[in-house]
């Protein structure tokens, strides 16, 4: 049985298709086969709603992109994409959920995508800790929900071409922080790589 597809007219007329993997994937498609030989963009986000405006959204902006959805890391990982070279995953993060088993998952998927395929949280916080403490472990970049769909796409293009992505606003609390505690300097959290 193949995955789904699911078709916006919109974006059909211009060439385009949208995949939806469904939760119930029995025989996925391998790396190449479903989403053609263009790379791909895998949201793994439980929230439909959300997860649905992404990807129209993002196979508007990034067309050169196949947009897989997905609800959770054990769906991704049943459908199969998203593991390949050039491949981007957005992973909602909740740190709140962090404590309940769901670091190693997220570690585990980490683990998981090949080491040229970028991994960008999507987040509902902007602690500065937080944000070093994931990029330390292999994100590429760190989205706030609170920051505009133009800023999201934007740092999304510069994960694509090999940048890291960090929110301004957390650069200014991190400062705003180190001038209160007395911290020598406020990139040294960041590594060489993530200050230059």
């Amino acid at each position: 049985m193949s995955t789904p597809a699911l078709v916006d007219y919109g974006l059909a007329s211009r060439g385009r298709r949208l995949v939806e993997v469904s939760e119930t994937v029995a025989d996925a498609p391998g790396p190449g086969e479903e989403t053609g030989l263009k790379p791909a963009i895998a949201i793994i986000e439980p929230r439909q709603l959300v997860r649905e405006c992404l990807r129209n959204c993002l196979a508007e902006a990034i067309p050169d992109h196949d947009v897989v959805t997905f609800a959770s890391i054990d769906e991704w990982e049943r459908g199969k994409v998203g593991h390949r070279d050039g491949d981007l995953v957005v992973l909602y993060y909740d740190p709140r959920e962090a404590g309940r088993g769901n670091a190693q998952r997220e570690a585990a998927l980490r683990s998981r995508i090949g080491p040229n395929t970028s991994l960008v949280l999507l987040c509902d916080s902007e602690d500065p800790g937080e944000i070093v403490e994931r990029l330390n472990e292999g994100a590429r970049g760190y989205i706030p929900t609170n920051v505009s769909l133009k800023v999201a796409i934007e740092a999304m293009r510069l994960v694509r071409a090999g940048g890291v992505f960090v929110p301004a606003s957390c650069l200014l609390q991190r400062r705003a922080w180190s001038e209160e505690t007395g911290a020598a300097d406020p990139r040294s959290q960041f590594t060489p790589r993530q200050t230059a």
